[in-house]
């Protein structure tokens, strides 16, 4: 995934809406490694998917 500004502010906004819904924390699952990191996600774990795609789970409280 490239870096640019929409990406970014997507990101933040699509978490603020969540945490004013009462929605935290928050839950990715991604094959990125490195990028989530950057905007206040920690990882979690590895988990397999339903296709069987091994993936990382990233949480943001």
């Amino acid at each position: 995934m490239s870096l640019n500004i929409s990406n970014v502010c997507l990101l933040y906004k699509a978490v603020e809406d969540l945490e004013a819904n009462n929605i935290s924390p928050v839950y990715i699952i991604t094959d990125h490694i490195g990028f989530y990191e950057r905007y206040g996600f920690k990882f979690l774990t590895m988990t397999k998917c339903d296709d069987g795609v091994v993936s990382r789970i990233y949480i943001h409280k």
